[in-house]
């Protein structure tokens, strides 16, 4: 008898399309929102993203039992995730860690679905608040952005004095 379960691959290949899917008709829904009820919508959605985001990244803290510049780098730009398609350089500046990132799959998913502005608003805005969460003595900056139009998303992980 033939082994019917999912391959890794293929497993891989149905969690990215519900990625996908569900990035777009989230997208199409908060548009629906702005449009009926105004901009303040996505003040709504950044606080909530803001919320969520903390709150999940001092957890993870907690988990992880500590929580340095170091290990969030660690934690966030892992082997993994840079095999899931992300082209990526990590470099030490002073008390930081400058990345800037070539190419991104989420960047590349919401541009194919032209949903930029939401995917920023869900997904890139939430990474001062994981920085905040994961330590509150640690800062970020985005100095540049795919889903703001740049060529590349930079971004700086520091030490606050």
């Amino acid at each position: 008898m033939a082994d019917t379960r999912p391959t890794k691959a293929r497993l891989k290949e149905q969690s990215a399309l519900l990625e996908r899917q569900h990035l777009k008709e989230t997208s199409e829904l908060l548009e629906a929102l702005e449009r009926h009820f105004g901009p303040e919508v996505v003040d709504i959605v950044d606080q909530v993203v803001a919320e969520r985001t903390r709150r999940a990244w001092e957890e993870i803290a907690q988990r992880e039992g500590h929580n340095s510049l170091e290990d969030l780098i660690r934690l966030v730009w892992s082997a993994e995730t840079q095999s899931r398609g992300y082209d990526l350089t990590i470099e030490p500046q002073g008390k930081g860690v400058m990345v800037w990132v070539r190419r991104c799959p989420v960047a590349d998913m919401a541009r194919q679905l032209g949903v930029q502005k939401w995917a920023d608003h869900l997904i890139c805005k939430g990474d001062k608040f994981m920085v905040e969460g994961f330590n509150p003595g640690l800062g970020f900056q985005h100095i540049q952005a795919f889903m703001e139009g740049a060529g590349c998303c930079q971004q700086f992980y520091f030490i606050k004095e």
